[in-house]
């Protein structure tokens, strides 16, 4: 059950990535286009293919990851407590009345 929730994340963070980039090409279909005409028409995807494809496989990975770590509980275990080490003050201290000296003044 455990990895179908954490594989199940990975697949919600793909599917956001996508749907961010379909935002930015409706932005840029409905801005950029219009106005330059510039139709990316020697733009050619397949030098990009292996690039989208480490990207989206890494994306996957991540949410994945993520989604072990949230959905285990491991999100929400508290971290155990850090040794005190030194508590001695780093500036020293007047000697007060109560411990045999005298407190000095101030003029």
């Amino acid at each position: 059950m455990l990895i179908f929730e954490s594989l199940s994340a990975g697949m919600i963070a793909v599917l956001l990535v996508l749907a961010a980039v379909l935002v930015l090409v409706g932005i840029y279909t409905g801005v950029v286009w219009p106005i330059t005409k510039w139709d990316l028409a020697f733009a050619h995807p397949a030098k990009y293919r292996l690039w989208a494809e480490r990207t989206l496989w890494l994306i996957f990975a991540a949410g994945s990851g993520l989604g072990f770590w949230y959905f285990s509980g491991a999100a929400f275990r508290e971290k155990p407590a850090g040794r005190a080490g030194n508590t001695q003050p780093r500036i020293p201290q007047l000697p007060s009345a109560g411990q045999g000296g005298a407190v000095p003044r101030l003029k």
